[in-house]
């Protein structure tokens, strides 16, 4: 079996139990499975590694740069970059329009604390809360993608005269 330190993929602990150590040797933990019969209940691992295996990743440099783009330069590959993200430095991109108007306009999440204190006070349905708060937050975030996608239209990016192509002076 092969596993990558620090998926998480497998057991609880393992990471700890493997790290430092070489082919051949064992480390042991200890890990309360989820699943199975064995579920919820304190158990011993021993774990022998059989193989090392080292990801090695290149350098980011001008080498990297050449290699991964038509760029000499880190440097050159970083401003192509932000180029392309957003040519219109200063200004929001539609993306980024759209970005902020669904963080405006997120779901509202109503605290357990508000439902404790609806309990608290005698409420019948302390948890109606719910279903309103939910409908206003679906409400606010279709509207809001709704007026970033029109207003892309009335200001098409790249072009003067409004926020999306507004040129700096």
């Amino acid at each position: 079996m092969s596993y990558e330190v620090g998926s998480g993929t497998l057991l609880d602990n393992l990471d700890d139990a493997v790290v430092g150590l070489s082919a051949g040797e064992s480390g042991a933990f200890t890990t309360t499975p989820g699943v199975g019969d064995l579920e919820g209940e304190a158990v011993d691992v021993t774990v022998t590694v059989t193989a090392v295996r080292e990801r090695e990743l290149p350098d980011v440099d001008d080498d990297f740069a050449q290699l991964v783009s038509e760029f000499d330069t880190l440097d050159e590959l970083k401003a192509a970059v932000r180029e392309e993200l957003n040519p219109r430095k200063g200004t929001a991109s539609d993306a980024q329009a759209l970005l902020c108007a669904l963080n405006t306009a997120s779901v509202q999440l109503v605290p357990a604390t508000v439902i404790a204190l609806r309990a608290g006070a005698g409420s019948a349905a302390p948890a109606e809360v719910l279903g309103p708060t939910l409908a206003a937050s679906l409400c606010g975030v279709t509207v809001a993608v709704i007026a970033a996608k029109l207003l892309a239209r009335v200001w098409p990016s790249g072009e003067g005269g409004g926020p999306g192509g507004r040129s700096d002076p």
